[in-house]
């Protein structure tokens, strides 16, 4: 799995065998994050039309306004990966001014994330009508879930639970929502480490593009203390001579 990134980046992982996961909402295009908000959004437009219970009417709609591109995605950091490690579309999208992409052996990697717990290494999803079926999949479970939560909190006044709820069930999307991406991208074949924060983590911060920018770093190390390092991939934005100089002195 390849790891695209900046010659800087590049020097910070292979001095310190670590990556940076960074906050979602802070992703360098805002289409990626719109997007799974508007299927989502259009989903739930259709299960609120064809709702007949007031209560799940009211659910469905709170959710809905809850979906927003910013607010939907500060709890959660990836981490992007792809099984292509020298295609143009990914040189340009995190590399724009040149860089590495750094092919981790996947097995190996899998195994660390097992060890480091919290994180979670996803594919993408780039299928249009499976990514709205695993939003009706999330969505119907807490519908179904709805008699029996009225009944457990029925001291709460059905306003305040469906607040409630529907907060849940948006933060429950969300950990689809950071690995759903438009079909337009399906030759990027990408994947995603990602973490929901607890609040405890100790978290970085770095400028992006003037924008002070939360991240936090996952620990790559191998057993061994090295990076499951495989090949390495250069630019080919820039002169190659010097850079597979620079990175053999690295």
């Amino acid at each position: 799995l390849f790891h695209y990134t900046a010659p800087d980046a590049f020097v910070s992982i292979l001095e310190d065998n670590t990556i940076w996961v960074t906050n979602a909402a802070y992703l360098n295009d805002q289409g990626e994050l719109a997007y799974p908000v508007q299927v989502a959004r259009d989903v739930i437009g259709d299960q609120v039309r064809g709702a007949s219970d007031r209560e799940i009417k009211a659910l469905l709609t709170a959710l809905a306004d809850d979906l927003g591109s910013h607010v939907q995605y500060k709890d959660w950091y990836v981490a992007s990966f792809t099984t292509e490690g020298n295609l143009l579309s990914q040189w340009r999208a995190y590399c724009a001014r040149g860089g590495y992409s750094l092919g981790l052996y996947g097995p190996r990697l899998v195994s660390i994330l097992l060890r480091r717990g919290a994180f979670s290494l996803r594919p993408v999803l780039y299928d249009s009508q499976a990514q709205r079926q695993t939003i009706r999949n999330v969505v119907q479970k807490y519908v179904d879930m709805w008699p029996a939560l009225r009944q457990k909190y029925s001291d709460m006044p059905a306003t305040n639970l469906i607040v409630e709820v529907a907060s849940v069930v948006a933060f429950v999307l969300a950990e689809d929502f950071v690995t759903f991406k438009s079909p337009a991208f399906a030759e990027e074949r990408e994947c995603g480490i990602t973490r929901s924060s607890d609040g405890d983590d100790q978290l970085r911060f770095r400028d992006r593009q003037g924008l002070l920018t939360p991240y936090m770093t996952l620990d790559l190390a191998d057993e061994d203390g090295k990076l499951p390092l495989s090949r390495i991939y250069m630019s080919p934005l820039v002169d190659s001579e010097l850079g597979l100089h620079s990175a053999s002195l690295l």
